[in-house]
């Protein structure tokens, strides 16, 4: 396992409201890199450096539109519905 920095820690912490331990953050950011790379949603750049990069393929492009608009579409019926309390 390779260690994490203090800050992408507290990122990862941060970005799903938990405060989990190193390990567990490796454990789940792998499983989750690997289940996308599966699927073929993102593909890994070796950078050299500590950490590799990754970006989306077009078919993890469209994916990534599908779930803004669905929480879009979620916000709006929640703004819409506050609108008629008043």
């Amino acid at each position: 396992m390779t260690e994490f920095g203090h800050a992408k820690l507290d990122l990862v912490n941060g970005l799903f409201g938990v405060s989990y331990k190193a390990r567990t953050v490796y454990e789940f950011l792998n499983f989750a890199y690997n289940w996308c790379a599966e699927l073929d949603l993102v593909e890994r750049i070796n950078t050299g450096s500590r950490y590799d990069g990754l970006y989306l393929t077009p078919l993890g492009i469209e994916i990534s539109n599908i779930f803004s608009w669905d929480l879009q579409i979620k916000k709006n019926r929640l703004t819409l519905n506050f609108k008629y309390l008043k």
